[in-house]
């Protein structure tokens, strides 16, 4: 008996402890609180708050110590500031300084970066409302930059035909999100692979994409979808780090990219053909960071898609283009949307199929890249007769639940989940294991014209077999070309 009663001490003991170790975790404030809504409180949040296209947004920044902000204002002739601290009241704040441009009519856009961020730390941050005035404090949260994982969603695509303000797809949207954050609190930032609105021009369509309350906590990189660019509302409302600005300004929103922990994301503008800067900012981005173990590619078109989309003329281009591109800079993963159905590929190479044992979700040091389309963040997804199936799909969901991704990184693993929201059921999941994390250098001599490039790749498509008369013709050229090199 005194030894059942001193077992029984022990377990006790270790139950105390441990519920006292969970609760000190918790109680330090690093965990995201719980941003579910009923349906009553979400509805007297929208009719409180929707439209006001003035709530701040948080991107990524350069990297892990770095964090970018954004935010709309009257038009007013200040300093944007924001102010960060350690301490909820934030005593002993940090101030940064940024810059401000204007936005739409009577509205102007407020950027500023914040530096010098540590990992594995909450801090709180204000920002500047006019001279005298700041916002009541917010908190974000650092996590580690050795393992990862972020929310991969897309084509938001706040329509705003239902009431002027896009209720219903704000409402699916708000859901999404805060489910997917209650499931995944160790969420560093949301990817979303363009279409955040629907219209292009709506201001209204942004204030609802911005409207979640986890969004003041939770940053979001973005891509231009074509829905973006319908207007050009798409750069004021984001702060995107390292923009590459090409020779040819775009006015809808430049390609950039940036570092966290040992993954490179490079994001494209797939709504722009211009081959020259999607191929300038990968390189310039590689160049950067030799040493990153990951290179993933984030754009909104889904060249290996799952739908009509991926059939269509363009895609087909865009396929030639970013193939070509992803293939020269060895791409491990490329995240894309636009479809509103999810699918992800066989890992491509050169346009082909690499031979791999797909039957076990999980494959080791493979070559090509790994291309996953997403689901609409909204439930806007599309539903076909019958599915596509297009010859270059590994797995396809084609459903209108609502559907959310997660991706998690280490040094030398990646590993996708993907879930509904009803029901919290797991659809698809795949794992990538590297044993060598390093990659050849950039081969100089070869560009985006040489070689098995985007413009082989595209006629190759639309001319089908009589293609050969091309590379017949390209042969005599070249041999032409050495002989004259000879002689001179």
């Amino acid at each position: 008996m005194k030894l059942l009663k001193r077992f029984l001490a022990v377990i006790l003991t270790v139950t105390i402890v441990c519920s006292s170790l969970v609760f000190a975790a918790t109680a330090s404030g690093n965990t995201l609180p719980d941003y579910t809504m009923t349906q009553a409180e979400w509805d007297a949040y929208w009719e409180a708050e929707k439209g006001d296209n003035t709530k701040i947004a948080l991107t990524p920044g350069a990297d892990i110590t770095e964090l970018n902000f954004n935010w709309h204002s009257e038009v007013k002739l200040e300093i944007p500031k924001v102010r960060i601290s350690k301490n909820a009241d934030m005593s002993d704040c940090t101030e940064f300084k940024g810059y401000a441009t204007l936005a739409e009519s009577g509205f102007q856009t407020n950027r500023v970066t914040v530096t010098g961020l540590e990992e594995n730390t909450k801090y709180y941050y204000t920002y500047s409302l006019d001279k005298d005035n700041w916002s009541d404090p917010e908190f974000y949260r650092t996590l580690s930059d050795d393992a990862f994982k972020a929310l991969l969603i897309s084509d938001i695509q706040i329509g705003a035909d239902d009431d002027g303000y896009g209720y219903a797809n704000a409402t699916a949207w708000n859901t999404l999100l805060n489910t997917a954050l209650r499931n995944n609190d160790d969420t560093s930032f949301i990817i979303s692979c363009g279409d955040q609105i629907n219209s292009g021009e709506s201001t209204e369509e942004w204030a609802s994409v911005l409207l979640p309350e986890a969004l003041r906590n939770m940053p979001m990189s973005t891509c231009i979808g074509n829905h973006d660019k319908k207007g050009y509302l798409y750069r004021h409302y984001v702060n995107n780090p390292n923009e590459y600005q090409s020779i040819i300004p775009n006015v809808f929103g430049n390609q950039y990219y940036y570092r966290y922990g040992d993954v490179l994301f490079v994001n494209f503008n797939s709504t722009s053909f211009n081959i020259f800067a999607a191929y300038n900012v990968a390189e310039k981005a590689i160049k950067e960071n030799p040493d990153a173990k990951w290179r993933v590619a984030i754009f909104h078109h889904d060249v290996y898609g799952t739908g009509h989309h991926a059939a269509d003329d363009d895609n087909y281009l865009l396929q030639g283009i970013f193939s070509s591109i992803l293939d020269k800079f060895d791409f491990d993963l490329a995240f894309t949307g636009h479809e509103h159905y999810y699918g992800r590929s066989y890992n491509m190479k050169d346009n082909e199929i690499v031979p791999l044992d797909y039957t076990k979700n999980s494959v080791v040091d493979p070559d090509g890249t790994l291309y996953i389309t997403t689901a609409s963040a909204s439930g806007r997804n599309r539903i076909y007769d019958e599915p596509f199936d297009h010859p270059w799909l590994n797995f396809e969901y084609m459903s209108q639940e609502l559907i959310y991704s997660t991706v998690e990184f280490t040094d030398t693993t990646f590993r996708l989940e993907t879930y509904t929201v009803e029901g919290d059921k797991l659809i698809d999941e795949y794992t990538i294991t590297k044993t060598d994390t390093t990659y050849e250098e950039i081969d100089e001599s070869e560009n985006i014209l040489s070689g098995t490039n985007a413009v082989g790749r595209v006629l190759k498509h639309f001319m089908g077999e009589y293609y050969v008369i091309i590379e017949v013709l390209v042969k005599v050229l070249m041999t032409a070309l050495d002989a004259l090199s000879l002689v001179a």
